[in-house]
C-alpha cells in the first residue's frame, strides 16, 4: 500500500534540517551582499573620479567649484553632483548602496544624534560622497583650487564616504576613531578603503612641502 503522508516526525526533522541550512547560509549570503555593495561604491567613486578629470581637463585644471556636502543641507549651493551635471548623465554614481543616512544615532556621538534620511537625498546632502568645497574651512579644501597646487595627489582626499555603511561601527562612537572602515577617492584617481585616521593622515600628510 502507498504512503500517503510524512509522519509529524518527519516533517519537523525536515524543518530543522531546513533550519540549519538557512542558518549557515544566511550570515554568507549577507556577506556576499555586503561585498557587492562596497565593490558598487568603489565604483563610484572611480566614476567620480573620472568626471573630475574631465572637468580639470575643460576648466584650466581648477577643481569644481562646489560647497561641501553640509553646506548644502542649509542652503548653500552649488553641490558637486550639480556642479558636475555635465560629466556624470547617471545620478545613481552619487549613490552609495549602503546610504541608510545617519549611523552614528547616540545623542553623544558626532553627527546628527538620530537617524537622518540618505545623505544622497536631493535638498539634504544630495550626494553620499563628501567633498572638500567651499566652507569646508581647514586645510585640503579643493574649490576652485588649481591642481598642481596638490603636490601629493596620492594622499590628498579628492572625495570620501560622508559615514562608513560598510561597518563596522559603533552608533554611539565617533566616526573619526572607531574602527569603520571608509571608502576614500584620492587626488590621483586611485580608491582605497581604510579607517578615518589612515585617511586622515593622509590627508593631513598631503600639504605637508
Amino acid at each position: 500500500m502507498a504512503r500517503k503522508a510524512f509522519t509529524l516526525v518527519e516533517l519537523l526533522v525536515a524543518i530543522a534540517i531546513i533550519a540549519v541550512l538557512a542558518a549557515l547560509l544566511f550570515p554568507v549570503l549577507a556577506k556576499a551582499r555586503e561585498r557587492a555593495k562596497r565593490a558598487e561604491c568603489v565604483s563610484n567613486l572611480r566614476q567620480i573620479g573620472v568626471a573630475i578629470r574631465l572637468y580639470l581637463d575643460d576648466w584650466n585644471d581648477t577643481y569644481p567649484q562646489a560647497y561641501r556636502v553640509d553646506s548644502v543641507r542649509i542652503g548653500r549651493r552649488p553641490s558637486l553632483p550639480q556642479t558636475m551635471t555635465a560629466y556624470v548623465t547617471d545620478q545613481a554614481v552619487w549613490r552609495c548602496p549602503s546610504d541608510i543616512g545617519e549611523i552614528y544615532t547616540s545623542p553623544s556621538a558626532p553627527g546628527f544624534g538620530g537617524r537622518t534620511v540618505p545623505f544622497y537625498t536631493p535638498g539634504f546632502h544630495d550626494t553620499s560622497y563628501s567633498y572638500p568645497g567651499a566652507d569646508w574651512n581647514q586645510i585640503g579644501e579643493l574649490d576652485g583650487r588649481r591642481a598642481f597646487t596638490v603636490k601629493k595627489p596620492s594622499l590628498a582626499v579628492l572625495c570620501h564616504e560622508t559615514r562608513p555603511w560598510h561597518g563596522p561601527w559603533e552608533w554611539s562612537g565617533n566616526p573619526f576613531t572607531d574602527h569603520a572602515v571608509w571608502n576614500v577617492l584620492y587626488c590621483d584617481g586611485h580608491v582605497a578603503s581604510k579607517g578615518a585616521r589612515e585617511w586622515n593622515r593622509d590627508w593631513m600628510d598631503s600639504q605637508r612641502p
